[in-house]
């Protein structure tokens, strides 16, 4: 015979089932937006008084007209980076700072 299932194992579910949906919902709205950010970026309309002061503030070294290849092939590296990414703030919050918790 079967047994029924209490309440409190469906509620249980219920609420996990309702967790993970608004963590999909948060993560296709963050994919979205990077998506547009990015987007736009790429297909925005550079002036020459935009790009040439970039270039001007020791840009990277593939930007650079004059540079060398004197690393012997290597890739270029940026070392102004003063450690790796994860040293950084994190570019969105968790889902206790947007109150889902």
């Amino acid at each position: 015979m079967n047994s029924p299932v209490p309440a409190w194992i469906i509620l249980e579910r219920q609420t996990m089932a309702e967790g993970i949906r608004a963590h999909a919902l948060r993560q296709a709205h963050l994919q979205r937006s990077l998506r547009a950010h990015f987007t736009d970026l790429w297909e925005k309309k550079w002036s020459v008084e935009e790009v040439v002061p970039s270039l001007s503030l020791g840009g990277h070294p593939d930007l650079d007209l004059g540079a060398e290849d004197n690393d012997g092939g290597e890739e270029a590296r940026d070392d102004d980076a003063g450690g790796n990414i994860w040293d950084r703030e994190p570019i969105a919050k968790g889902p206790e700072a947007a109150g889902n918790t």
